[in-house]
């Protein structure tokens, strides 16, 4: 599978713009060159295990405008244990303040 297509097929199913896909990607790459400078493996089954998070907050409000509570969608895209072993990061794309509950 061509990269485009993957990054344009992974942006359709996780209701994501094709750039956020293409950045992460990009930030997993970093990430596993880092991981491969400290004389790591990184096993290439761990990118069946690739997650993207994001958090999009959805807030209910009451008729006068006061919040009564925040529902989020979670769509997670994070490197495995394996691959990360000394840099356990998660690929983290939530906006500015916005923090999980």
């Amino acid at each position: 599978m061509k990269t485009g297509r993957l990054i344009k097929d992974t942006a359709a199913y996780a209701d994501v713009h094709p750039d956020v896909v293409r950045s992460v990607l990009q930030t997993a790459g970093e990430i596993i060159a880092a991981t491969l400078a400290l004389g790591e493996d990184v096993r290439l089954g761990s990118f069946g295990r690739l997650q993207l998070r994001r958090r999009i907050p959805r807030l209910r409000l009451l008729p006068d405008g006061r919040e009564l509570s925040v529902k989020q969608r979670i769509v997670r895209l994070r490197l495995s244990r394996e691959t990360t072993r000394s840099m356990r990061e998660i690929i983290d794309l939530d906006p500015p303040g916005v923090r999980e509950r």
